[in-house]
C-alpha cells in the first residue's frame, strides 16, 4: 500500500544514505530516520538550494540542477550526516538532466548533447 510522506514532491532520487526529493516549489528536501525497521522515516529535512531535478547514487554523492541549468554538488554527505553540509556549484555548463552512476555522473545539455563525468 502506498503511504503518503507529507509533502508535495516533483522529484524523488533514493541512494545510499537515504532518499533526497524536491518540492513543486523547488526546494530539496532528505528524509531522516530511514531504518530497516522504519521505512518511511522520520521526518524531512530542508537542505537548502532551490533546484528542477537532482540525483543521488549508490555511494553517496548528490547532483542538482537548477532552474539555470547549473550543476551543484552536496557536500560533507556521510553515513554520520547523510543530508551533507552546503550545496556547491559544480562546473560552469548548464545542464537539463543529471544522472548519477556507481562510477560517473552523466549529464544532458539542453542543446541535446550528453554528458559523463568520472567520480573519483
Amino acid at each position: 500500500m502506498w503511504v503518503y510522506m507529507g509533502k508535495p514532491f516533483k522529484w524523488v532520487s533514493c541512494g545510499k544514505f537515504g532518499c533526497w526529493a524536491i518540492t513543486s516549489g523547488g526546494l530539496a528536501y532528505f528524509r531522516v530516520g530511514v531504518t530497516g525497521s522504519n521505512h518511511g522515516g522520520d521526518s524531512w529535512v530542508n537542505t537548502g538550494g532551490s533546484f528542477k531535478q537532482l540525483d543521488t547514487g549508490v555511494r553517496g554523492e548528490v547532483y542538482a540542477v537548477d532552474d539555470a541549468g547549473q550543476v551543484y554538488t552536496r557536500e560533507g554527505v556521510t553515513e554520520n550526516l547523510p543530508y551533507g553540509t552546503k550545496w556547491s556549484k559544480f562546473g560552469n555548463m548548464l545542464f537539463s538532466h543529471v544522472s548519477v552512476g556507481e562510477k560517473s555522473v552523466v549529464a544532458a545539455a539542453s542543446n541535446g548533447y550528453d554528458y559523463w563525468l568520472d567520480i573519483p
